[in-house]
């Protein structure tokens, strides 16, 4: 079978600990190119992983290369053209989140990569973990019964250093930790709970950031710190608390904590990116909160002694996230029709539609209708 060729933009450490591993162990994969801002990177990130080309200029590197398809993993405001640039020419698509800094945007890549019959993929990474797979087929398989509330905290510490992050200026990321954290727990939790009727959200900075950027310019600072409130239309409700400034002490410093509660169950899932990694229940009648030992299907393969190696085998050797989209475009090559790749463009529209409702909600002090 043919290989899979592809190149990607962007030559972060973000590349190199997640796509280069997980493409260069994939047999159907073939990394033609790296693109980025400054060549001499490229060609160094490009060099150590044996990719041949390296290109600091986006439509150079897709006239000059023969592609299948495009990861893109760059700042925020190269998500929409690139994303379009590579779709105009029929390259199959994996795009960081948020899939663009406005809605509108988002929605025209989604109804793009819908007309032409891309391949896409939104990397909203925590929906592949061990632990959340087997919370979700809990749920789905009815372990709280009539779905009441929920509560969803993602925590962090990075905010609490004074240098400057780009994350902390809103000209290049305007939703500040509503886009950045929370647009990953507002996925899990419409991938758990379905579409969302209204939410009211407050956002916050509560930590000091730079006073410059590195040109010595003021700038606007984004949010460190949201709450958004969520109610669903199949009637569940619950919040999502999503900071950069909540100081965890471990060596990741950072620790989700998730809680559901139905009429028929509990569940509850903490991972503190260190050694916890754990999913507890109880249903009613059968006493206090247990452990759920994960069942073998989830974790085969798998190391379970630090997070970190959990996550490392997750996306660097089994056929999660660009592993997968890689075996679905080879699927797709081979004349196959393989079962539909989520999270997609779509999922991710959607997800940019709740954080800009909840940007409005905050703006206007109420609560809003998702429309």
């Amino acid at each position: 079978m043919d290989k899979v060729k592809i190149a990607i933009i962007g030559t972060s450490w973000w590349t190199e600990a997640m796509y280069l591993p997980a493409l260069t162990n994939h047999p159907q994969a073939e990394v033609l190119a790296l693109c980025g801002r400054n060549l001499a990177r490229a060609q160094q990130v490009a060099q150590a992983w044996n990719v041949s080309r390296a290109f600091v200029d986006v439509e150079t590197m897709l006239d000059k290369l023969s592609l299948n398809a495009l990861i893109i993993a760059t700042d925020n405001d190269g998500h929409y053209p690139f994303s379009m640039q590579a779709m105009s020419k029929g390259l199959h698509v994996l795009c960081e989140k948020p899939l663009s800094e406005d809605l509108s945007l988002a929605e025209a890549m989604a109804a793009e990569a819908k007309a032409r019959g891309i391949i896409s993929m939104v990397p909203f990474t925590y929906s592949f973990m061990p632990s959340l797979r087997y919370v979700k087929d809990l749920i789905d398989e009815g372990y709280l019964g009539k779905g009441h509330h929920f509560s969803m905290r993602y925590y962090a510490g990075f905010g609490l250093s004074h240098d400057y992050a780009w994350r902390f200026d809103a000209r290049y990321s305007p939703g500040g930790m509503l886009g950045d954290l929370g647009s990953h727990f507002l996925y899990i939790a419409t991938w758990l709970f379905g579409e969302v009727e209204g939410l009211f959200c407050h956002l916050d900075t509560l930590a000091k950031h730079a006073d410059k950027d590195p040109k010595g310019q003021d700038f606007p600072k984004a949010n460190d710190s949201a709450i958004i409130t969520l109610k669903f239309k199949n009637g569940m409700q619950g919040h999502v608390h999503a900071t950069a400034v909540a100081y965890e002490g471990t060596n990741f410093n950072q620790r989700h904590m998730m809680e559901f509660h139905g009429d028929k169950g509990t569940l509850y899932h903490e991972n503190d990116w260190d050694y916890l990694d754990v999913v507890k229940g109880t249903k009613v009648g059968e006493g206090p909160i247990k452990v759920l030992d994960l069942p073998a299907v989830y974790v085969d393969g798998i190391r379970r002694d630090q997070v970190h190696n959990t996550y490392k085998d997750v996306f660097r050797e089994k056929d999660f996230m660009a592993r997968a989209f890689i075996t679905q475009i080879a699927q797709h090559k081979a004349g196959q029709s393989p079962k539909a790749l989520k999270p997609d463009f779509s999922d991710g529209a959607y997800v940019q539609k709740l954080v800009d409702t909840a940007l409005k909600s905050h703006q206007q002090g109420k609560w809003l209708r998702v429309h």
